[in-house]
């Protein structure tokens, strides 16, 4: 679902601005559309269809996960060698 856009006005030090611009240059896209996406994804705002396709990939994924016990053993033998 669209929205109508609003405009507002973001002022950023020139650093930041450079660094943005080189990224939507890589991304084809805007510097605004980065600093649009960057917004939903800070406070949480995406919509249902966004967090329903996340979801769907996220069980879509076949990860070699252990048992609660191979988890433990491993993350506090890792901790001791450290």
């Amino acid at each position: 679902m669209t929205h109508p856009a609003t405009e507002i006005s973001v002022t950023l030090d020139s650093e930041l601005f450079r660094q943005l611009r080189l990224i939507a240059e890589r991304r084809n896209c805007t510097v605004g559309d980065l600093v649009s996406e960057s917004v939903r994804s800070r406070f949480h705002l995406h919509d249902i269809e966004e967090r329903r396709a996340a979801v769907e990939a996220l069980a879509g994924m076949s990860l070699p996960v252990g048992t609660w016990e191979e988890l433990e053993r491993e993350s506090t033998s890792e901790a001791c060698e450290s």
